[in-house]
C-alpha cells in the first residue's frame, strides 16, 4: 500500500478527479473567509466584500497553513535569509516546503507535469531494513515498481523522463570579500523582544562537494568550536551578553556545499550592537588561529578579518 501511494499517487494522476481535489486539499485553494479574516486570493487582491458578515475569500490548504506558521518564526525567517545569501544562483535559495507568499502560483497543472518529469523509479534510491525474507520483500517491490512504471505509461510519461531531466545543482561560486543582508521580522507577543538577529555565515567549498577528509576536519572543527560548554566559540559569545542565544548552528554538511554559520539573537537594536557580535566571532576565532587562550581578556586593538564567501545578516 505505502509503495503504491509513494509510486502512483493519485494526486499526481490528472485522469483522476480526486487528484485536482487532493492538491487542493493538501496544497492550496481558495475559501470563504472565516469571520472576520480575509487575504488576497491567489493573483489579486481580496474581494472587497472581505472579512466580517459580509463574506470574502482567503486562501487555505494544509502545505499552505504550514508554511505560514513557519514563516511566523524568525528563527525561520533567519535561516531562509541565511541560506538565499550564501546560494543565490542555485536551487538552494529556494525552500522546499514551499514559501506561503509563492505558493498560490503554483497551479495543478504544473504539479502534475513536474511530479512526472522529475519523480520517478529511475531517479529513487530505496532502503529496506528487517529480518523479512529477502527474496520475498525485493519480489514485493519489483512488483510495486513494475506497476508504477505501467502507471506512468498510461499517464503518457516517457519511460525515462526523469532520468533525462535529472536535477544537478551547479556548485555556488564564492564570494571574495564579506557582504551583508538586512532583512526584517514581525516581532511576536512574549518572544525575545524584537532583538536583532545577527550571524556570519561561510560558504566552505569552492568546487562542489570537499573530499571526505576535509568534511571530516570541519565537522570535527566546529564541535570543538560550538558543541559543548567550554567550546571557545560558544563561550565567548554566551559570556559576552551580546545577546540572548546563540544561532546558527556550526557547520551543516547536508548539502553540496557546506556552510558554517554562527551568532546571536536578541541582540540589542543598532548597527554598533551588531558590529559587536561580527567582532567578537572574528577576532575569537583569530585568536584561536594564534593558539591564544580566548577566556583571557582580548588584547587591545584586537580585531578579526573576514574569510571569503561569508553573509552577515
Amino acid at each position: 500500500m505505502y509503495l503504491d501511494a509513494t509510486l502512483c499517487p493519485l494526486a499526481a494522476d490528472t485522469r483522476a478527479e480526486r487528484g485536482r481535489a487532493i492538491f487542493e486539499q493538501e496544497g492550496w485553494h481558495v475559501a470563504p473567509a472565516p469571520s472576520s479574516v480575509a487575504e488576497p486570493a491567489a493573483g489579486g487582491a481580496a474581494d472587497g466584500a472581505a472579512g466580517g458578515a459580509s463574506g470574502g475569500a482567503c486562501l487555505q490548504g494544509v502545505v499552505y497553513n504550514e508554511m505560514k506558521g513557519v514563516y511566523s518564526s524568525a528563527d525561520a525567517l533567519h535561516g531562509r535569509l541565511a541560506m538565499r545569501a550564501l546560494f543565490p544562483d542555485n536551487a538552494y535559495q529556494y525552500d522546499s516546503g514551499g514559501d506561503p507568499a509563492a505558493i498560490p502560483q503554483l497551479s495543478y497543472e504544473q504539479f502534475a507535469a513536474f511530479h512526472a518529469q522529475r519523480y520517478a523509479p529511475s531517479s529513487a534510491l530505496l532502503f529496506a531494513c528487517g529480518d523479512d525474507p529477502e527474496l520475498d520483500r525485493l519480489g514485493r517491490i519489483d512488483a510495486a515498481l513494475s506497476r508504477a512504471h505501467a502507471h506512468r505509461a498510461t499517464l503518457g510519461v516517457a519511460a525515462g523522463a526523469a532520468a533525462n531531466a535529472a536535477a544537478v545543482v551547479a556548485p555556488q561560486s564564492l564570494r571574495l570579500e564579506p557582504w551583508l543582508v538586512r532583512s526584517t521580522y514581525a516581532a511576536q507577543p512574549g518572544g525575545d523582544g524584537g532583538g536583532q538577529y545577527v550571524s556570519l555565515n561561510w560558504l566552505l567549498a569552492a568546487d562542489g562537494r570537499a573530499p571526505a577528509s576535509d568534511r571530516l576536519a570541519l565537522s570535527m572543527l566546529s564541535s570543538l568550536l560550538l558543541d559543548s560548554a567550554a567550546a571557545p566559540l560558544r563561550t565567548a559569545l554566551v559570556r559576552s551578553g551580546l545577546g540572548s542565544a546563540l544561532i546558527g548552528g556550526g557547520l551543516s554538511d547536508s548539502l553540496l556545499q557546506p556552510t558554517f554559520s554562527v551568532g546571536l539573537k536578541g541582540v540589542a537594536p543598532g548597527d554598533a550592537a551588531r558590529d559587536a557580535v561580527v567582532d567578537l566571532v572574528l577576532s575569537t576565532l583569530a585568536r584561536i588561529a594564534d593558539g591564544e587562550d580566548v577566556t583571557a581578556p582580548a588584547p587591545a586593538g584586537g580585531g578579526g578579518g573576514g574569510g571569503g564567501g561569508g553573509a552577515v545578516s
